[in-house]
């Protein structure tokens, strides 16, 4: 091989080994990214279900004191 070539094909590896690194490098980071917010919309989905836990539990604890009381259309749909 002339050393052009050989120069070349050496370039050529080098470029990709970079290419690679940084593809690397940028998958890790999108990996971060996604699990960050996955984990912010876990803690949202979270406090949301207790919240609603709460409110079926304060709806529960007033109908049986008979806040609730009165024609079934008046009451509060079950979902």
């Amino acid at each position: 091989m002339n050393e052009i070539t050989v120069s070349a094909e050496h370039e050529g590896a080098r470029i990709i080994g970079e290419a690679r690194a940084e593809a690397q490098r940028l998958r890790e980071e999108v990996d971060d990214y996604v699990d960050t917010a996955l984990a912010n919309f876990e803690q949202f989905l979270t406090r949301a279900l207790a919240s609603i836990e709460r409110g079926r539990d304060k709806m529960h604890a007033l109908r049986e004191i008979g806040t609730f009381v009165g024609e079934e259309n008046e009451r509060p749909l079950p979902f």
